[in-house]
């Protein structure tokens, strides 16, 4: 039997060779973490024009259309099978870039990605993870009973926080009595990543009127001095943090009656989306959330090719 052919050492001309190691290097620059399938997935595409004997200047929707069934029927070179839908939208993600990338250099006018229509996810081989609208984001607001629960919203949905990065959270990461940008430090994020997160005006005022209101009067005999740095207290009066943060939560969900599978993390994953759909950008998204690569933020928000735009 032919052995397969690695993707690496699919032959392209030397022109295209260039064009790819440009293309890589425009990734690095920009923000993008250089996985090997990256590079791989633009040298496919062009090994494959080559074959059908497809200028670049001559490719378009229709023949990307093509391409794309051919990403579909071609086998997996890893095991049996073919390809996953994950994979495929990895590769094309990739392809929305580079040809993104030949409009800013001036090669291509138009992305013919921008229109591609794809189906592989009806396979259901992945289940998709459920998002909030903005109208159940302001139904578990509208039951919510007091303060810390409102607060805790806030820092889940209105700051896009993680779990951890709640637990940990202090009074003193909090900046909301200067005139100025009001805003929360996250001091150790995932990867002991710091960044500033800024608040919304209605976060701000369910902060202070916690503050004012109610969290002194959670504390209690349990409550340590670590305890009384902590933003967040549960009712035994000590830091809120794991379990309590999704008990919580959980409460208020059921207070809504919405039947979705939600966890704390949907809620850093419903902004992140909503956030998009109002026209930010990936890059400003992905500050955000503190994610590191850009790739993180597309994957983790599964917006699709329609919403997305570089």
């Amino acid at each position: 039997m032919k052995k397969q052919m690695k993707i690496k050492d699919l032959p392209i001309n030397p022109a295209y060779e260039i064009l790819l190691k440009e293309f890589t290097q425009y990734l690095k620059v920009s923000g993008y973490s250089f996985a090997k399938w990256t590079s791989s997935a633009v040298r496919e595409m062009l090994w494959w024009m080559e074959k059908e004997q497809i200028k670049l200047e001559e490719i378009n929707r229709e023949k990307m259309q093509n391409y794309y069934q051919y990403l579909c029927s071609r086998p997996n070179h890893r095991r049996a099978g073919s390809l996953s839908a994950n994979t495929i939208d990895g590769y094309l993600f990739t392809l929305k870039l580079f040809f993104s990338y030949l409009q800013k250099v001036g090669i291509k006018a138009v992305n013919p990605m921008s229109v591609l229509q794809v189906n592989h996810h009806q396979k259901g081989t992945k289940k998709e993870r459920s998002v909030l609208t903005k109208s159940e984001i302001n139904e578990l607001y509208g039951v919510c009973k007091n303060e810390m629960e409102k607060v805790l919203l806030g820092m889940f949905y209105g700051c896009g926080l993680r779990k951890s990065e709640v637990g940990k959270l202090n009074l003193r990461d909090l900046d909301i009595k200067r005139n100025g940008g009001k805003c929360l430090y996250v001091r150790s994020g995932k990867g002991r990543k710091r960044r500033v997160v800024p608040l919304a005006q209605n976060v701000i005022v369910d902060v202070k009127n916690y503050l004012l209101k109610e969290r002194t009067q959670r504390f209690t005999y349990r409550t340590k001095p670590n305890d009384k740095k902590a933003l967040l207290i549960n009712k035994i009066g000590t830091r809120m943090q794991g379990n309590s943060l999704w008990t919580s939560f959980k409460t208020i969900l059921l207070r809504a009656g919405i039947k979705k599978e939600i966890s704390l993390h949907h809620l850093r994953h419903s902004i992140a989306t909503h956030l998009l759909e109002s026209g930010m950008s990936i890059e400003e998204v992905r500050d955000f959330l503190g994610h590191e690569y850009l790739e993180s933020t597309q994957i983790y928000t599964r917006v699709n090719q329609e919403q997305l735009k570089i």
